[in-house]
C-alpha cells in the first residue's frame, strides 16, 4: 500500500482542485478538434450491437465515447492494442467499433507474481465469466503476458490506436507508455488512463517534453471527472531528439 506524506497529499489536492473538469465541455471540444459531430458519435454507439457502447458504460466511464469518436477519424485500419485487459469490457468495445482490424490486448499470466495483485480478470468467477464473455470475438488476441516482454511477444509493428490500462506504478507504466509511443503509427491515436496516479502523471510529463505531439487531458468519467484523468495524443510525423 502506498503511503503519501501530508505534502504529497497537500499537492495532489492543489492539483485536482486546479484541473477540474467539465465533462459535456471536454467532450464538446474534444470532438470539435476531431471535427466530429457528438451527436454521429451518439448515434453510432446507440447503432452498435452490445451492452457495452453506451455513452457513459455502466459504471460512468466515458473512453467508450472518446474510442467511438475515433473512429470517425481513423480509417482502414489494421491493428488496435490495448495494455491492460481488465474484464474485457473495453477490448470487446474496440473489438466492435472496429471489425475489420485485430485488437491485441494483453494482460499478467496466473503465473505472475502480481496476478492476484493486479488481474481483474479472474478476482471472482463473475468477473471470470464476463472476461471470457468480451473477449469471445473473432478480431480479439488475447495474450497473457507481463507487458515487459512486449518487444518479444511478436506483435505488429505499428498500431493505429492504443490504449494503455495496464500496471500504474513506476516502472512498469514508462515501458508501457514507450512502447506503446514508438509503435503507434503516424496519425495514430495513443490513450492513456489514471494520468492523476502520481507515476502516471510523472511519467507523462516527463514524454511531454520531449516529442512534439501535444498531450490533452479528458475526464474519465462524469461521476468524478478530474480523477484519474485520461492522457492522449494524435501522433505527428516529427519527433523531437
Amino acid at each position: 500500500m502506498e503511503i503519501k506524506t501530508r505534502d504529497d497529499t497537500i499537492l495532489e489536492n492543489i492539483y485536482w482542485e486546479m484541473n477540474r473538469m467539465n465533462p459535456d465541455i471536454e467532450i464538446k471540444k474534444f470532438c470539435s478538434e476531431l471535427e466530429v459531430s457528438v451527436d454521429d458519435v451518439e448515434t453510432k454507439l446507440r447503432e452498435i450491437d452490445s451492452v457495452h457502447s453506451q455513452r457513459y458504460f455502466s459504471d460512468g466511464q466515458l473512453r467508450g465515447f472518446y474510442f467511438a469518436a475515433v473512429s470517425f477519424v481513423l480509417k482502414d485500419i489494421k491493428n488496435v492494442l490495448e495494455i491492460g485487459a481488465g474484464c474485457g469490457k473495453t477490448v470487446n468495445h474496440l473489438s466492435i467499433l472496429f471489425p475489420s482490424s485485430l485488437i491485441y490486448t494483453v494482460d499478467i499470466p496466473s503465473s505472475d507474481e502480481n496476478y492476484e495483485k493486479f488481474a481483474t480478470r479472474t478476482l471472482t468467477d463473475s468477473n471470470a465469466e464476463i472476461f471470457k464473455k468480451n473477449i469471445d470475438r473473432p478480431n480479439i488476441v488475447f495474450i497473457e503476458k507481463n507487458s515487459f516482454f512486449l518487444s518479444s511477444l511478436g506483435l505488429p509493428k505499428e498500431f493505429d490506436l492504443i490504449w494503455v490500462d495496464g500496471n500504474h506504478c513506476f516502472p512498469a507504466v514508462a515501458w508501457d507508455i514507450a512502447f506503446a509511443y514508438s509503435h503507434l503509427k503516424e496519425d495514430g491515436f495513443l490513450f492513456m488512463d489514471d494520468y492523476g496516479k502520481k507515476d502516471s502523471r510523472e511519467t507523462i510529463d516527463y514524454i511531454k517534453k520531449r516529442i512534439n505531439e501535444t498531450i490533452q487531458m479528458l475526464p474519465p468519467s462524469r461521476a468524478i471527472p478530474q480523477i484519474g484523468t485520461i492522457a492522449w495524443l494524435k501522433k505527428g510525423k516529427a519527433k523531437k531528439g
